[in-house]
């Protein structure tokens, strides 16, 4: 005898039984009767496991039976059109009680708990008085008889509840960019299992904020608690949501959605300042100071505001502002220090921070022209300080004879007239104005010549 089954894949060997239901079941129509008695190997079945039917049948009519087909169907498999059988070649004298078959079945995972029904079929051929052997097909026992399908065996199983949670995320405060966040819960396993490597994590934030610290997965035994912290960073402005999901042992059994913004604080730049003026010249060697002052248009205090400055070889940053803090209303001043290596045009371009994230909405780009000292420019200098050491002489040579002109020696007398030519001709020199001496060639005052 072969057990098979139209769904060879949920068959799986049972193990035998010791009796625990009895029944009867009794059909047949003009020359032909028969019962069937069939024993469960258990009383409630829990979905997924394994039982069988053990069955007998008992010719109760007045002609052999013939049985080559026993059937078994449970309720439901009736919509599916499934059912369990077995191929026999069993004949039954009338009167006769002939083992028939034993039937292994699964209770599928899926079925309702509760109390179902099966039914109980046979093919078989009768021998007939005077027709000879006739075929009688399928014939199902007019009523179904019941099985118990159990609630399934509750496992111990953790369960975590939220004593006390601190949001990181509130509507009612401004979450700025650069800001960092804290949230913190207090958890307690209330289940009757150990809640193995716990883990809770913010995802699905897409940029616009990141994890900074959060607590390492961990074991919460049965009516123990647990601490979890959280930090993130606001890194770009925008609306979106996260899921806070709750893992154990790597798999989700928890989540939700929650809604995060993002906001940019709303600061004005009032005033820029550059040393050398805009259109001055710059050279190599020289420093070129540029100042910023912002003003916090924003309801509290602005913290770690600063600037960074991408600033190209040939030009070398000296100095920068540290982080400041900005009062409501209030202005802040930040600068830096680049100086000037090599001659070119450059492009510092000026980002503006929060907490040491960029804000997209401020920028500045500072376009700087470095010319160079050439030796024309040495040479012009060179030779106008010439001309004025010599002014300067000169002027001071001008300036000594004028004084002694205009405040010359005492003189004495000048001696009687003589009648002679030589002493006729005397006089004054006519450079300095000073008295001649008889019989001199050049004026005893300047040295010019009077002869």
């Amino acid at each position: 005898m072969t057990l098979r089954t139209e769904f060879p894949s949920v068959i799986v060997a049972a193990l035998l039984v010791t009796a625990t239901l009895f029944m009867p079941l009794v059909s047949g129509y003009l020359g032909w009767a028969w019962r069937v008695e069939f024993t469960l190997d258990r009383s409630e079945y829990p979905a997924g496991s394994e039982g069988t039917i053990d069955e007998w049948v008992i010719n109760a009519g007045p002609t052999v039976l013939d049985i080559y087909e026993a059937i078994v169907r449970f309720d439901w498999q009736k919509e599916s059109g499934q059912h369990w059988y077995v191929g026999v070649d069993v004949e039954v004298q009338p009167k006769q009680r002939v083992h028939l078959a034993k039937f292994a079945f699964t209770i599928p995972e899926n079925v309702t708990p509760g109390r179902h029904t099966f039914e109980i079929g046979l093919k078989h051929r009768h021998l007939g008085l005077r027709e000879g052997w006739q075929d009688d097909g399928l014939q199902w026992f007019e009523s179904p008889y019941e099985i118990l399908i159990a609630q399934p065996e509750r496992r111990p199983e953790p369960n975590i509840e939220i004593v006390n949670m601190t949001a990181a995320f509130k509507e009612e405060e401004k979450f700025y960019v650069g800001d960092v966040r804290s949230g913190s819960m207090t958890l307690k396993n209330t289940g009757d299992a150990a809640a193995k490597q716990l883990k809770i994590a913010i995802e699905d934030i897409k940029e616009n904020i990141v994890s900074v610290e959060t607590s390492p997965p961990m074991d919460i035994e049965p009516g123990a608690t647990a601490q979890w912290t959280l930090k993130v960073r606001g890194e770009k402005p925008g609306n979106t949501t996260g899921k806070l999901r709750f893992y154990l042992a790597g798999t989700v059994v928890s989540e939700q959605e929650i809604p995060i913004r993002i906001k940019e604080p709303a600061l004005e730049l009032v005033n820029i300042t550059q040393t050398p003026r805009k259109g001055e010249s710059i050279y190599p060697d020289d420093v070129l100071t540029a100042r910023f002052v912002l003003k916090n248009r924003e309801p509290s205090t602005m913290k770690e505001i600063s600037i960074s400055m991408e600033v190209p070889p040939g030009l070398t940053l000296v100095e920068s502002s540290p982080p400041i803090s900005i009062d409501p209303d209030a202005t802040g001043q930040l600068s830096y220090k680049v100086s000037a290596e090599k001659t070119g045009n450059y492009t510092i371009r000026v980002l503006f921070l929060k907490s040491g994230v960029q804000l997209p909405s401020y920028k500045v780009t500072a376009n700087i022209v470095v010319s160079e000292k050439t030796a024309f420019n040495m040479q012009t200098i060179g030779i106008i300080v010439a001309v004025l050491v010599s002014l300067v002489a000169v002027a001071a040579v001008v300036s000594r004879r004028r004084r002694k002109a205009a405040a010359p020696p005492p003189q004495p007398p000048p001696p009687p007239p003589q009648a002679t030519p030589y002493a006729a001709a005397a006089g004054f020199c006519p450079n300095c104005g000073a008295p001649e001496i008889p019989g001199d060639t050049f004026c005893h005052s300047c040295g010019a010549r009077t002869r």
